[in-house]
């Protein structure tokens, strides 16, 4: 086993949080790093694991660390875990909403200068996606609407139309036979005069 399956074996069974030094955190990212294609996404699994299980402040550098070495894995990260936690605190109930931004709020200053502000782009970023998602849905909400009330227009249109054409018939039909029945009339009047 290498030091990072090793260091998430040891978490796992103590049950407690993962205290990596500097060294092992830089030789980590180094290994994500170097490795191959297919070797690099289980170990980027494991960090993530390893992050997961970090307090904190430890967190916190070890994401900066990872920020130096390799900062599109580290935006990728930070991007899946600023979503989680913004749809952790949209979908949240009231009270716990506060406590989430509370502990976000912290997490903020926490961070260095730069982190903080990209951090908060991210976020501004996530919850303009979510608005527009959500525009974009009430649009098309409202087109099916339009559509649904146009057919049903069409509907009604069409079965006003139904029922003219049945009450013409109707018409025509009883104006034919009161022809008929009018000139059978006069047909047998005209032979006894």
């Amino acid at each position: 086993m290498n030091r990072l399956t090793t260091s998430i074996v040891l978490a796992i069974a103590l049950g407690s949080l993962v205290n990596i030094s500097a060294d092992e955190l830089t030789a980590d990212i180094a290994a994500i790093k170097e490795a191959t294609a297919t070797e690099r996404p289980a170990l980027i699994k494991e960090f993530r694991f390893e992050l997961g299980n970090m307090g904190e402040e430890q967190r916190i550098r070890a994401m900066h660390k990872l920020r130096e070495k390799m900062p599109e894995l580290a935006q990728k990260i930070q991007s899946e875990e600023m979503e989680l936690k913004i749809n952790e605190i949209k979908n949240a109930e009231p009270a716990k909403r506060v406590e989430l931004m509370n502990k976000f709020k912290l997490e903020l200053a926490q961070m260095n200068e730069e982190e903080r502000a990209e951090t908060i782009a991210q976020m501004q970023k996530q919850m303009n996606k979510n608005q527009v998602k959500t525009a974009e849905q009430t649009q098309e909400q409202k087109r099916i609407q339009t559509k649904v009330q146009q057919q049903q227009m069409d509907q009604i249109q069409n079965m006003n139309k139904t029922e003219q054409m049945n009450q013409r018939q109707g018409a025509d039909q009883f104006r034919q036979e009161t022809i008929i029945n009018s000139s059978q009339t006069q047909t047998q009047g005209f032979g006894k005069q």
